[in-house]
């Protein structure tokens, strides 16, 4: 007997701006498309993730991992059992310009353009435009057929996309945040509710959503004030992110165009390793750590005066890895009651063994990014209480 095929057209909006996401590649990144945005590869690639992220069969390996995934998603020996067809696009898109000339960001948008990098170094090296987010407006409508028996998989990750997921690129710094526009009278669950229902939280390998039993402590919602747009939301969450990190609170006169030293103790630790200082900026950090990996790799440390005595460009990455997707994700949220601020947090985070590599091959560095008691103690934009960064963080977006 054939299985029951459940046939659903669901229907969501862009909370803010696309990053790239099209098949068109200029520069450093792939731009939007303004023409048909919404991708149905894209989408499965967001159900995907997050499917793996809730984890509702509870897989406790890779192996298992795969062999579920293979059931609802499909692999390279078997079809996928669910089909995903866009219906209709976005009806009309805007232009949203984030830097003016090739340093600085257009009046308004300083938060976006902290949170939208890497538009700066193509910016430097000339490709492409400055202006490549776009705001999609309008509903857009996804058509999903599987077999009942795939509901419970598919219904966590749908649950996911419409609460924590987006599309394009740095959606974990909430660009492409989509929001599930509810058709009918049948209520869809709730962030709290669908949290409790379809998250597994085992301790797994993968990047995965902890228990609810924990979300208190890996999640932070700002309800009050609520924001007009997703944008506003936007960029407050980049704002909070950019004042621990650079801004007021992590750097001296970091709310100045001037801004002088880090509070962070990674810029000395890497004038020690080279051995290159300028001669008014001589090591006097007391933590030899790199904790701000803790919100994602690779780092990139450019000095601004290289030529006066600072050391050349250096990347941080993890020991035996390139890169570690960020575990920290800042998301524009429409609640019950309007648009308000979600940052949680994904486990694993990133792994404590990490290598500093400068531009020849023979230098690299083994380094460290936890921090002691003593070591937080004595770095001042964590606080009083918190030894991760990540936690201090959402302590900090709660203040």
């Amino acid at each position: 007997m054939a299985p029951e095929i459940i046939d659903e057209v669901r229907t969501y909006e862009f909370l803010t701006p696309v990053f790239g996401g099209g098949v068109k590649v200029e520069g450093q990144h792939k731009h939007a498309d303004p023409v048909t945005p919404v991708r149905a590869a894209s989408i499965r690639g967001q159900l995907r993730f997050w499917w793996r992220a809730c984890n509702p069969r509870g897989c406790q390996d890779v192996e298992a991992l795969r062999a579920a995934e293979a059931e609802v998603f499909g692999s390279t020996a078997e079809p996928s059992r669910l089909t995903v067809e866009v219906v209709t696009q976005p009806v009309a898109y805007a232009r949203v310009d984030v830097l003016a000339g090739k340093f600085e960001a257009v009046q308004g948008m300083a938060e976006i353009a902290y949170g939208a990098f890497p538009l700066r170094a193509e910016a430097r090296s000339g490709a492409g435009t400055h202006g490549v987010l776009h705001q999609f407006s309008g509903p857009w409508q996804v058509r999903l057929r599987y077999p009942s028996g795939a509901q419970r998989d598919v219904a966590a990750a749908l649950w996911a996309l419409a609460h924590l997921g987006g599309l394009g690129g740095r959606t974990r710094r909430g660009f492409g945040a989509v929001a599930e526009v509810q058709q009918g009278s049948t209520p869809r669950s709730s962030l709290e509710e669908g949290w409790a229902s379809h998250v597994r939280g085992l301790q797994v390998p993968w990047p995965h959503l902890p228990a609810s039993t924990e979300a208190a402590r890996a999640l932070v919602v700002r309800r009050e004030p609520h924001w007009q747009t997703g944008l506003a939301a936007q960029k407050f969450l980049l704002g909070k992110l950019r004042e621990l990190r650079q801004g007021a609170v992590g750097r001296r006169g970091g709310g100045s165009r001037k801004a002088g030293r880090s509070f962070w103790p990674e810029p000395d630790e890497i004038r020690r390793l080279t051995k290159r200082a300028h001669p008014n900026h001589q090591p006097e950090h007391p933590v030899h750590a790199f904790p701000r990996a803790a919100f994602g790799l690779p780092i990139i440390f450019q000095f601004k005066d290289e030529k006066g005595g600072e050391p050349a460009q250096t990347t941080l990455v993890p020991r035996g890895y390139n890169r570690w997707g960020s575990p920290l994700v800042l998301r524009p949220h429409r609640g019950p009651a309007g648009i308000e601020a979600l940052a949680f947090l994904l486990d694993p985070r990133v792994p404590d063994e990490l290598e500093l590599r400068g531009k020849r091959e023979r230098d690299r560095w083994q380094v460290k990014r936890g921090l002691s008691a003593d070591g937080a103690r004595k770095t001042s934009p964590m606080g009083a209480k918190a030894i991760d960064p990540l936690d201090r963080f959402l302590e900090f977006f709660n203040e």
